[in-house]
């Protein structure tokens, strides 16, 4: 699962993460085989605190949304 390399080496940095993933199967082997914290859903289904995060990365998302800026705003850039 190499959309979950990134947040394996930052976590491994001592970077505290958190990923969303709509895949249950994707999420679990994250969770079980690389210990990462991860929620089944979209991002519109996860309670975010304004400014939670410092950094946000977002692979294989933007292009499937069907409104791309609710999206940012949701994950603090708007």
């Amino acid at each position: 699962m190499r959309q979950w390399l990134f947040p394996g080496i930052m976590q491994e940095q001592g970077i505290d993460v958190q990923g969303i993933d709509i895949s249950e199967w994707a999420a679990k082997y994250a969770t079980q085989k690389l210990g990462l914290p991860i929620t089944i859903g979209e991002i519109d289904d996860v309670n975010l605190p304004p400014q939670h995060f410092d950094i946000i990365s977002m692979w294989h998302t933007l292009e499937h949304t069907p409104n791309p800026r609710q999206v940012m705003e949701k994950g603090g850039t708007g």
